[in-house]
């Protein structure tokens, strides 16, 4: 079982990659390969480090989150995990530009939206675009309201990725589970 979409572990202060591959490896969690990432809303563009976690069950992998937490280096708001029970809306896309262009295009787009997206660098000019819309937010509205937020969301990603030129865009519902 492995992590449907990479983790992100958003930092809570500065690191390298190198040094949180470093980090890793110090702990037994040298299979893991991280990448470089960043956080974007309304107001942040916050540096983080993209990984896939596998694992035999859920259980394996969330250990294994847990070793990467108690590093003590940043925070996890959740992982997509196969089969655990829950749904998260989720967007994924490839775009061919390098990861500094990317996230300084996509920062001024995502001021004007109600929803985050991570990217990762894959290689130099290849990355991963992911929105995900808020399971918590969803929530705490009622359906028609869900219904309602979950297609306005889709047309603003579809909209934003069809101006990037995305290789794919790929809508779909994954597992996730809360880390805290």
């Amino acid at each position: 079982m492995v992590t449907e979409i990479p983790v992100f572990l958003n930092l809570t202060r500065e690191m390298s990659l190198s040094d949180f591959r470093n980090k890793l490896q110090t702990c037994g969690l040298g299979e893991i390969t991280p990448y470089e990432a960043v956080y974007l809303d309304k107001d942040h563009c916050k540096k983080c480090f993209a990984f896939n976690v596998e694992g035999a069950n859920q259980d394996e992998i969330l250990q294994k989150l847990q070793q990467i937490l108690s590093l003590d280096m940043g925070h996890i708001d959740f992982a997509s995990i196969k089969f655990c029970g829950k749904g998260a809306y989720c967007c994924f896309s490839v775009v061919e530009m390098p990861f500094r262009d990317l996230s300084a295009l996509l920062m001024g787009y995502i001021n004007d939206t109600d929803f985050s997206t991570y990217i990762m660098k894959r290689k130099e000019s290849i990355c991963y675009v992911i929105s995900i819309l808020s399971p918590n937010f969803l929530n705490s509205l009622d359906y028609p309201e869900q219904f309602k937020e979950i297609n306005a969301w889709k047309d603003e990603a579809k909209y934003i990725l069809d101006y990037l030129n995305a290789g794919s865009i790929d809508f779909l519902q994954v597992g996730y589970h809360s880390i805290s």
